[in-house]
């Protein structure tokens, strides 16, 4: 086959997927898009995934819509005007109630200075207030981690939007931190901080010396990975930087191996592990085990919405309190801190709150507290009245009003017990035993509230898988592949479905 007649055969191929795509983005209400930054072969892309719900089905549904080249620097106005086009090119602008990408600060300006919130009546005044201390916290969230670092915004809107390439005006979705990265920063930067204690930090360091030293033995000579591979019946895990759960993988990996540990230790002539040792990382298993859970459950993709993220959390915080520690006590204390400064304020925000409600996997059985699960129901109570207040305004708006010439006192003053009556019906919802996700179909006011909060994805994982086929694609062997060609070879690989 000819080149030009393949290459004839990709742009075909490519368009009809598009256009498929943008027909199902047009049947759903709400869209969550994902995005990152990706660099190959000295050239960089920006990656975006769409995410939305079938609303007959209420199947997850998925699409990559970009992968598109990056020139230049990584500044927050070009990445606003890249992100702001691909919405654009497949006609979501109005549908995208919320984007997730990573905590770094180039993201977190782009939309600190583009992002248009969307016109929504507030549940309360009280949720109101709340929901703007939040955002105030999130915004000045930082510490000595560069990713989560303080940013000093500047007045730049208008040259930003001067320096896009088509001359358009900028605007992005409202910005969702990605839970999986916040909640890896827990694990990693906030458990860093144990180490300020002398007799933790000793035997983590004694524990993990020897553990390095086995990874790195066996991960560079193929005689000490056979011979691991003949004592264990196994191959040991080695931690990688840019992998979430990866050390924990890798110390569960040395614990399996307990029994035969010393065999293995002496046949490599590696300082063997203490039962001190042993003794420590397994109390370091136990407290990790739980967070390796949570972030495995917040990276998916299928099945996880923005609803999961305050149970998990809720559960997270119940396990490692009651968990049972001696020297990996302070461990479970910072992790436990950590978990508080980075996620404390959702557990005040509204659209965490009604994404959790409105989910049946959860409804309030993640909430203990009495009064707490009064002011939810109340919460979702006011959301269905919202709602059902914006179908009657907008049948009255297209409805003629006719105004009676003769009205008297009581008629003036008579009141209507139906939509309070409607609203009861409504939250029924919270008392039915069904927890399958098909059982919102009998409850359709609730369904529109768990369509609005639950379409967002807590997690920025897709587009790094994303990024994973990707460079299965552009690799040492394809780097003199077009930005074009590569992005539509990319694109079909990933879109398979929609050809």
């Amino acid at each position: 086959m000819c080149r030009q007649t393949l290459h004839d055969r990709i742009t075909h191929t490519f368009s009809v997927m598009k256009e498929n795509i943008q027909n199902e983005l047009q049947k759903a209400s709400y869209v969550c898009t994902t995005a990152d930054l990706w660099s190959s072969s000295n050239r960089s892309f920006l990656g975006v995934t769409a995410h939305w719900y079938n609303e007959e089905t209420l199947s997850r549904k998925s699409a990559a819509l970009a992968c598109v080249r990056f020139k230049g620097k990584h500044s927050f106005d070009k990445i606003a005007a890249a992100l702001s086009q691909t919405h654009a090119n497949y006609n979501i602008e109005m549908k995208v109630v919320m984007t997730c990408t990573d905590n770094g600060s180039n993201m977190v300006k782009a939309f600190s200075e583009f992002s248009v919130k969307r016109q929504e009546p507030e549940v309360s005044v009280e949720e109101a207030v709340s929901e703007a201390e939040s955002d105030s916290d999130s915004a000045e969230e930082g510490d000595e981690d560069n990713d989560l670092a303080r940013v000093i915004f500047d007045s730049g809107v208008s040259e930003a939007i001067e320096a896009s390439e088509d001359n358009v005006e900028v605007t992005l979705p409202e910005h969702m931190r990605c839970c999986s990265h916040t909640l890896n920063l827990v694990a990693t930067k906030d458990a860093e901080k144990a180490l300020g204690n002398a007799a933790y930090k000793k035997l983590y360091r004694q524990a993990m010396a020897k553990s390095s030293a086995l990874w790195n033995l066996t991960s560079r000579s193929t005689k000490a990975a056979d011979t691991t591979s003949d004592i264990l019946g196994f191959r040991l895990s080695v931690p990688c930087v840019t992998r979430w759960n990866s050390y924990y993988e890798a110390v569960k990996k040395i614990i399996a191996a307990n029994s035969k540990l010393a065999e293995l230790c002496t046949a490599l002539g590696l300082p063997l592990f203490l039962q001190t040792d042993v003794s420590f990382l397994k109390e370091y298993l136990s407290v990790m085990a739980p967070v390796a859970t949570s972030l495995d459950i917040l990276q998916g993709e299928q099945k996880c919405a923005l609803g999961f993220v305050l149970p998990t959390l809720a559960i997270l915080k119940k396990r490692l309190v009651a968990l049972q520690v001696t020297s990996a006590e302070p461990l479970r204390a910072s992790i436990l801190e950590g978990i508080e400064n980075r996620f404390g304020q959702y557990f005040q925000h509204k659209e965490f709150m009604l994404a959790a409600i409105s989910h049946p996997k959860f409804r309030l059985a993640w909430i203990d507290d009495a009064t707490e699960r009064a002011m939810s129901t109340q919460m979702l109570e006011q959301a269905v009245r919202n709602n059902m207040a914006a179908v009657t305004d907008t049948k009255c708006a297209s409805t003629a009003v006719t105004v009676p010439t003769n009205s008297s006192a009581d008629e003036f003053f008579s009141f209507s017990a139906e939509t309070s009556e409607e609203v009861q019906h409504h939250l029924e919802f919270l008392n039915d035993k069904d927890k399958d996700i098909l059982m919102m179909n009998r409850h359709p006011e609730i369904k529109k509230i768990f369509l609005r909060y639950n379409t967002t994805l807590p997690s920025s994982a897709p587009v790094e898988r994303l990024f994973s086929t990707a460079a299965l694609v552009l690799t040492k062997h394809r780097n003199k592949l077009k930005d074009s060609t590569f992005e539509n070879l990319l694109l079909m690989k990933i879109n398979k479905q929609f050809w």
